[in-house]
């Protein structure tokens, strides 16, 4: 018999799409160890549209100008779903208050300027998942608090 299935615990999944390997593997390693499932894309609007498809994430990471489909196009024609949408996270590389209110205004949850410090990032998509069904066997604040340790004596090394 199925023992036991009904308890499971639902595992959140984010899709990340870049093409960036650094910010792919950070990513990886930072939400896995908060015990979230994490799906690659290529920076490529129509690959970020069929990934949600498929793998219907809670939430998705991408950047605000990509081939095929800028962000706000993917998050307008992910409306078309007949599924919950995922929360989506706009990445940008320069601070355009164009981009970022036609991101606002179609749907995206956050719209974040991309820096070498992926912090604000994290911090801002472990938020969202508080607020979404996520379960895990971590706690979110002892997560945050010993990344951002982490990344203070990281600052105070470099700056010895």
């Amino acid at each position: 018999m199925l023992k036991g299935v009904f308890n499971m615990k639902r595992v959140a999944c984010i899709l990340v799409s870049s093409n960036d390997f650094s910010f792919l593997s950070s990513c990886g390693q930072f939400f896995s160890a908060c015990g979230v499932h994490v799906v690659y894309v290529e920076n490529d609007g129509k690959k970020v549209l069929e990934a949600i498809k498929s793998c219907r994430p809670d939430i998705v990471i991408l950047n605000a100008i990509m081939p095929c489909f800028d962000a706000s196009s993917v998050i307008y024609i992910a409306h078309e779903f007949k599924f919950a949408l995922p929360k989506f996270v706009v990445l940008a590389n320069t601070d355009n208050t164009e981009v970022e209110k036609e991101n606002f205004e179609v749907g995206a949850s956050e719209y974040i300027l991309m820096s070498s410090d992926n912090s604000l990032i994290f911090s801002k998509v472990l938020k969202l998942l508080s607020y979404i069904n996520w379960h895990s066997n971590k706690n979110i604040f002892e997560i945050n608090t010993a990344k951002s340790k982490e990344a203070d004596t990281g600052a105070e090394q470099m700056d010895t």
